[in-house]
């Protein structure tokens, strides 16, 4: 029986918060844990690594920013 996701929007927000503020280098798996208030085990169990997920967070980022100027150039958007 597969873990229920839960606690993974949390862990993802508080390493996309510590990111911004300390860098990847200067952020820890206890860091992002505490935060999210979860055990480290819980990110674990979603991504092989800190690095991962910094990876998987910049990449779905990236993608969601081409979305909206993709709109925006194509006359669905707004800058707003």
């Amino acid at each position: 029986m597969a873990r229920p996701a839960t606690k993974l929007p949390s862990l993802e927000k508080a390493a996309i918060r510590l990111f911004s503020q300390k860098g990847i280098s200067g952020v820890t798996i206890k860091d992002i844990a505490e935060e999210a208030g979860c055990a480290e085990g819980a990110l674990y169990r979603h991504y092989q690594s800190k690095e991962a997920m910094a990876l998987t967070l910049f990449q779905r980022e990236l993608a969601e920013f081409g979305e909206k100027v993709r709109s925006i150039f194509q006359g669905q958007g707004t800058c707003a």
